[in-house]
């Protein structure tokens, strides 16, 4: 993917909410809201104009290294505080839905791509 943008995002008020962390910051996990079902628009290696429709798990990680593109990381996005990955492993379902910014995480890691040449992939991550 050659310049890679957000063309469209789906069904504003639908959001995913998940927890997130990166390897450019090492040991930390937040909870970050995005929109749930977006389209990506994109140049292929011929330069050409194409796009994916993404949702799901998929229009997360889009909007992750999207992001990072921007000069911007997951901790500036996180809705919840941000706990080392041992913190994070050791908390439950519930205490960490219990946490303040957790409302609505979710841990539906599905995902579905459609390619603009008619290609589609569903699939779980």
């Amino acid at each position: 993917f050659f310049n890679p943008r957000i063309e469209k995002v789906h069904k504003r008020r639908q959001q995913s909410t998940v927890a997130e962390s990166c390897l450019s910051v090492p040991d930390a996990v937040g909870v970050v809201r995005r929109p749930r079902h977006i389209t990506l628009a994109y140049a292929d290696e011929s330069g050409a104009e194409r796009a994916v429709e993404l949702e799901g798990y998929w229009a997360t990680i889009a909007q992750h290294e999207l992001d990072h593109l921007d000069g911007v990381l997951f901790v500036d996005r996180a809705c919840s505080r941000i706990w080392t990955n041992d913190e994070f492993d050791r908390m439950s379902g519930d205490e960490l839905l219990a946490q303040r910014g957790c409302e609505g995480l979710s841990f539906d890691y599905s995902a579905a791509a459609r390619f603009d040449d008619g290609t589609e992939i569903r699939g779980a991550m």
